[in-house]
C-alpha cells in the first residue's frame, strides 16, 4: 500500500492514518519514494497545500504519486475546505473526483479520517479476500484488484457504496464469546427483525453486540448504525437520538418518528441499540420503525426484555470458569487485562492458580474480571485473592434482592470504591452527574472544593478502571467517561451523600455558561459552536432536566433561549419546541430581551415545521416588547425579516416584500452588515421570481460582498446559490452552475442539509437550463429524495418556479429524465454530492 500526503499540512492526519494502518497489519511503502514499486492501494490524503511544483515535470509530488497510482484501487480523502485550499491542488480535486474508479470521501478531522480509512480498507480486504477464495487463478493474484465499474450512469466518484456505518472501535479483542457470535449471527442471518441481549450490568452485552456488528457489516449497504441510549432518560427522545446517529435532520412538519421511517425505508441496514433499559417505556416505538422499513433490523442490549411482538431474546451468559484442567476464557480475559495492567508479572503455577479462583469468586462477570484485574498493578493474584475473598464476604453488596450475579459486581465496584482516597471518593461520586462524557475543565467546574487535584484525580481513577479515556476532541483535549455498571454504582453513592443538588446546580451552571457563550459566537464560529453544543447536548438535557425539577426558574429559561439558535441550526425541532413552550410559559407577561430570545427560538422551530400562523403570532410578540424597549433598532430589523419570510412562505410576495423594505428602512439607523445582506438577498429573491435578474444580480451581488466581510459561511453559500439561478436565467449557465456548486459544497461542508436540497435543487435547474439532461435528471431524484426524507416544505411561491424547470427539461426526452431521475433518487447522500460537485460531461446512455 501506498499513502500520499504532506505531513506539513497534515501532521494529525498522518498520525491517523499510520494507526489505522497499523490497526489492520498493513505494510506501507514510503509516500515521498522517487520510485515507488508497486502496492496493492492507492491512498491519497489531501488538506489545503497543493506542495512545491517540480520544474522538470511542472507538477507537485502529491500529484505526481496520484498519476502514477495508475489502475490500482484509489482511496482519496480530502479534508473540508477552509478557504485557504491552494489552487493547483482544488484543480487536482476537480479530476479527481471525476474518476469513475475513484473512492472520494471527505473528512472533518483526524478522528474521523482515521475512522473512514480503516472501514474502507477493512471492506476492500473482504471483497479481495473473498475474491481470491472463488478465483485464485486470478491473474493478479496478490493484488487487490481495482474496484467494480460503478452502475451510475453518471459514474459516482465513489465507484461503489461503501458501508456508511457507525461503530464504535473496541476497547479489546473479545474473548470467549465465539459461540455466541455465531449464533446471533445465525439468527441475523435468518432474517430475525429484532434480537434482544439481556443480561446484568457488565455482562458484555453491549461489546458483543459491537463485535456482531462488525462481523455482518458487509451484509448491510446501507450500513450498521450505533444508537448510544445510556446518556438519555426521557423515552421521547429515542426517536430524535436514532434520528441524530443515522444523520437524519428532524423533518420540517412531521414528527420525528415520521422522518425516520421515511429514510430507513427501502434501506437495507442494522441497527444496534445500546443500553435501551434507559427507555423502556419507548419500546413500542421499534417495532412501529421495524415495520415501516422491511430491510431493517435491530439488535437491542437490554437489562430485560422489550415486550414486544416480534421480538427474540437472547439471554447473555457469564464467561466459563476454569474448570477439569482447562483455562476457559474468563481465565483468558482475566490474564489478558493482568497483563495489559502490569506487563512484567510473570505468573507461576500458585498465581495463576489464585488467578482462576478470582474468576470463580467473580463467577465469569466481564466487567468484576477487568476491575479485579486493575488492581495487579499493585497486588499479585495471590494477595488480591486474599483481599478480594475478604471484601466479598465483608461487604453487603447491594440490594439482597438483586440476582446473585448481579450483587457479585456490586460488591466488586464497592470494594474498588473502598479502596480510593477519600478526595477520589468526592470525586467519582460527583462525576456521576455528567450522563455520559466529560473533560477535565468540566469535571473541575462540578466538583467544587473537593480539595484536590483534578489531573491527578481523574489518572487514578482510569488506573483503577473507574473511568476510561475515550474520543479526545479535535483539539486534542482528553475526554473521560465511566461504564454504564460504573455510573450506576457512583450515581447511588452521589445520592447516598447529600451533595447531589449542589453537584447539579454546578453542573447546570457550567453548561449554561457554555450555551449562552456560543449563543453569543460571531457568524463566522457558529458552525463550531453549535458542533460543540451537540457533542455536550447530553448534558445540556441533563441540565434542563434538573432546572424543571428543581424548580430553577431562571436556569430554565436562561438555558432554553441560549439553546434556541442550536435546536434550529441542528434540527432538534420537537424537542426544542418542548422546552421553549415550558420557558415562555414561566415568562407569560415579561417584556425582556430574554422573552424576545424564547419567542424568537420558538418562532424559528414553528416556521421550520411549517406552522406559520404560529410562527406570525410570536414575531408579533417579539416585536412589540423590542418596540417598547425602544433602543433595539437591529433586533427590530431582525424580527421585520423573519415575519417578511413567513410571509414569503405563504406565498404572499407582496407583503413580503413591505416587511423587508420597512427591515431595510430600521436599519438604515445603524447600518448592521448581519442584518442588511439578509435583507438584501431577501429583495432580491422577489426580483429574481419577477423576472428582474439584472437587479436581482445586483442584490446578490451585495450581499455576498457583505457575507464575505462577516466571515458567515453559510450565508455565502445561499447568496452564491441564488446568484447562481438569477445568471442562468440571465444566460450565463456555465457561471451560474459553478456558484451553485460553490453553495452546494458550502452546505456539504457545514453539514447543513436542510440549506442542501435547495442548493442541490437549484444546480439540478440550472443544468437543466444548459442542456446537461443526465445530470439534472440525476439530481431532480437525489434532491427530491432528500426533500422527501427531511420533509422539508418548498416556500410556496419557489414551486411553480421548480415545477416549471423540471417539467421543461424533462420534456426534452421523457423516458430518459425518468430512468436518470428514478437512478438519483436511490442514491446515497455522499453520492449525490459527488455527482453534484462534479464537472465532467455526462456518461453518454
Amino acid at each position: 500500500m501506498q499513502v500520499s500526503l504532506d505531513p506539513t499540512d497534515l501532521p494529525t492526519e498522518l498520525a491517523a492514518v499510520r494507526a489505522a494502518l497499523d490497526a489492520l497489519h498493513v505494510d506501507v511503502l514510503p509516500a515521498g519514494a522517487e520510485r515507488p514499486g508497486p502496492a496493492d492501494v492507492f491512498v491519497g490524503v489531501y488538506g489545503d497545500s497543493y506542495g512545491a511544483i517540480r520544474p522538470d515535470v511542472g507538477l507537485s509530488r502529491l500529484e505526481e504519486e496520484y498519476l502514477a497510482a495508475g489502475s490500482r484501487p484509489r482511496l482519496i480523502y480530502v479534508r473540508a475546505d477552509r478557504g485557504v485550499r491552494e489552487a493547483h491542488l482544488t484543480v487536482l480535486l476537480a479530476r479527481i473526483q471525476a474518476d469513475d474508479l475513484t473512492s472520494y470521501r471527505r473528512f472533518r478531522d483526524a478522528d474521523e479520517l482515521g475512522t473512514l480509512l480503516a472501514d474502507d480498507l477493512a471492506v476492500l480486504l473482504t471483497e479481495t479476500f473473498a475474491e481470491r477464495l472463488e478465483h485464485p487463478e486470478h491473474p493478479e493474484h496478490g493484488h487487490i484488484p481495482p474496484p467494480r465499474a460503478p452502475s451510475s450512469a453518471l459514474g459516482t466518484s465513489t465507484g461503489r457504496r461503501l458501508p456508511r456505518s457507525r461503530i464504535p472501535a473496541p476497547w479489546h479483542r473479545i474473548v470467549g464469546r465465539e459461540r455466541e457470535l455465531d449464533e446471533l449471527q445465525r439468527l441475523l442471518g435468518s432474517g430475525l427483525r429484532l434480537v434482544t441481549l439481556t443480561g446484568p450490568g457488565g455482562i458484555g452485552k453491549s461489546r458483543l453486540a459491537i463485535e456482531v456488528a462488525r462481523r455482518v457489516e458487509i451484509s448491510y449497504p446501507d450500513g450498521v448504525w450505533f444508537v448510544d441510549l445510556a446518556g438519555i432518560r426521557d423515552p421521547a427522545l429515542l426517536a430524535p437520538t436514532i434520528a441524530h446517529a443515522l444523520g437524519v435532520r428532524e423533518s420540517a412538519g412531521v414528527s420525528p418518528v415520521q422522518s425516520l421511517k421515511t429514510y430507513l425505508a427501502g434501506m437495507r441496514a442494522l441497527l444496534l441499540l445500546d443500553c435501551f433499559e434507559t427507555v423502556a417505556a419507548a419500546a413500542p416505538l421499534v417495532v412501529d420503525l421495524l415495520a415501516a422499513a422491511p430491510g431493517v433490523q435491530a439488535v437491542v442490549t437490554s437489562r430485560s426484555v422489550l415486550r414486544v411482538r416480534g421480538e427474540q431474546e437472547y439471554p447473555l451468559a457469564p464467561l466459563a470458569l476454569p474448570a477439569g484442567g482447562h483455562d476457559g476464557p474468563a481465565l483468558e480475559l482475566f490474564l489478558e487485562r493482568v497483563a495489559a495492567a502490569n506487563p512484567g508479572l510473570r505468573l507461576d503455577a500458585p498465581q495463576r492458580a489464585a488467578a482462576a479462583e478470582i474468576c470463580r469468586r467473580l463467577e465469569g462477570v466481564p466487567l468484576a474480571l477487568e476491575l479485579a484485574a486493575a488492581r495487579t498493578r499493585v497486588l499479585p493474584p495471590s494477595v488480591l485473592l486474599g483481599r478480594l475473598t475478604r471484601a466479598l464476604d465483608e461487604l453487603t453488596g447491594g440490594p439482597v434482592d438483586l440476582p446473585e450475579r448481579q450483587r457479585t459486581l456490586r460488591t466488586t465496584i464497592d470494594w474498588d470504591h473502598e479502596l480510593l482516597g477519600i478526595e477520589e471518593q468526592v470525586l467519582f461520586r460527583r462525576l456521576a452527574v455528567f450522563p455520559r462524557r466529560f473533560t477535565m475543565d468540566s469535571a473541575a467546574a462540578v466538583i467544587g472544593d473537593a480539595g484536590l487535584d483534578v489531573l491527578d484525580a481523574l489518572d487514578a481513577l482510569v488506573g483503577k478502571s473507574l473511568l476510561r479515556a475515550v474520543d479526545p476532541r479535535p483539539s486534542g483535549e482528553p475526554r473521560f467517561m465511566m461504564l454504564e455498571a460504573v455510573h450506576e454504582y457512583a450515581a447511588e453513592r452521589l445520592a447516598e451523600s447529600g451533595d447531589a443538588e449542589e453537584v447539579a446546580r454546578r453542573h447546570a451552571a457550567w453548561f449554561l455558561d457554555l450555551a449562552e457563550r456560543a449563543a453569543l459566537a460571531p457568524a463566522a464560529e457558529e458552525g463550531a459552536a453549535m458542533a460543540l453544543l451537540e457533542e455536550e447536548h447530553d448534558d445540556l438535557r441533563a441540565a434542563l432536566a434538573w432546572a424543571e425539577r428543581s424548580m430553577a426558574v431562571e436556569t430554565l429559561v436562561r438555558l432554553a433561549a441560549a439553546l434556541g439558535r442550536f435546536w434550529g441550526a441542528h434540527c432538534h425541532f420537537s424537542e426544542g419546541r418542548r422546552w421553549l413552550d415550558r420557558a415562555l410559559g414561566l415568562t407569560v407577561g415579561h417584556r425582556t430581551r430574554t422573552r424576545v430570545a424564547l419567542l424568537e427560538a420558538a418562532a424559528v422551530l414553528a416556521r421550520a415545521r411549517g406552522e406559520y400562523d404560529t410562527a406570525e403570532q410570536l414575531y408579533r410578540e417579539q416585536l412589540g416588547i423590542l418596540e417598547e424597549l425602544g433602543d433595539a433598532p437591529v433586533e427590530v430589523a431582525h424580527t421585520l425579516r423573519y415575519l417578511g419570510n413567513v410571509a414569503f412562505d405563504r406565498g404572499d410576495l407582496a407583503g413580503a416584500r413591505r416587511l423587508w423594505q420597512d427591515s431595510l428602512a430600521a436599519l438604515e439607523q445603524c447600518g448592521d452588515p448581519t442584518e442588511r445582506m439578509g435583507v438584501v438577498n431577501n429583495l432580491g429573491v422577489i426580483a429574481h421570481l419577477e423576472g428582474d435578474q439584472h437587479e436581482a444580480i445586483r442584490r446578490y451581488e451585495e450581499a455576498l460582498a457583505l457575507a464575505a466581510r462577516t466571515g458567515d459561511a453559510e450565508a455565502a453559500g445561499r447568496y452564491q446559490m441564488n446568484l447562481g439561478l438569477a445568471t442562468s436565467a440571465a444566460g450565463d449557465h456555465a457561471r451560474g452552475a459553478e456558484l451553485c456548486r460553490a453553495g452546494v459544497r458550502a452546505f456539504a461542508e457545514l453539514q447543513d442539509t436542510w440549506d442542501l436540497v435547495d442548493a442541490l435543487e437549484s444546480l439540478a435547474m440550472v443544468l437543466g437550463a444548459a442542456g446537461e439532461v443526465d445530470r439534472a435528471a440525476w439530481l431532480f431524484g437525489g434532491s427530491a429524495a432528500l426533500r422527501a426524507a427531511l420533509d422539508v416544505p418548498r416556500p410556496a411561491a419557489e414551486e411553480e418556479v421548480y415545477a416549471a424547470s423540471r417539467a421543461g427539461v424533462r420534456a426534452a426526452d421523457p423516458a430518459r429524465f425518468d430512468a436518470a431521475e428514478s437512478e438519483g433518487g436511490r442514491a446515497a447522500l455522499d453520492d449525490i454530492i459527488d455527482v453534484a460537485l462534479a464537472t465532467g460531461p455526462a456518461v453518454p446512455r
